[in-house]
């Protein structure tokens, strides 16, 4: 099984045949704790942009764990997906809290801007 890196905060991972319960999937990148994996039907992150749901639709793969002193592992345990084909999507979740920081600052800017013209229109 091998990571594909989407993007720098995104892997996937198309597994077809059923992982072994109780074993560790392990990600060799430095070891950080926001790291989280999530099992996502195929059909989905087949979609364009599918894999960013994980978070919100996705399960939990399992425990996450350092392994090796350095590397990023998930502890994997029994679950109803593991026996069909599936993805594993690991993503570093504070970048959705950064594209949340730049959509408010973006809608601020809007919303400044539609107030400044809308006073400048009644004068």
């Amino acid at each position: 099984v091998k990571a594909v890196k989407n993007t720098a905060f995104m892997y996937t991972i198309p597994v077809t045949s059923p992982m072994l319960p109780q074993s560790t999937f392990i990600l060799h990148q430095a070891y950080e704790k926001n790291w989280h994996a999530y099992i996502m039907p195929t059909f989905i992150t087949s979609l364009p942009g599918g894999g960013m749901l994980s978070p919100l639709i996705g399960q939990q793969l399992g425990e996450h764990i350092l392994v090796n002193n350095w590397a990023n592992g998930w502890y994997i345990k029994s679950s109803p997906l593991l026996d069909g084909p599936y993805t594993i999507v690991i993503v570093f979740v504070p970048q959705y809290l950064a594209w949340a920081g730049i959509l408010i600052f973006l809608c601020t800017i809007y919303l400044l801007m539609r107030r400044f013209v809308h006073k400048n229109r009644s004068m």
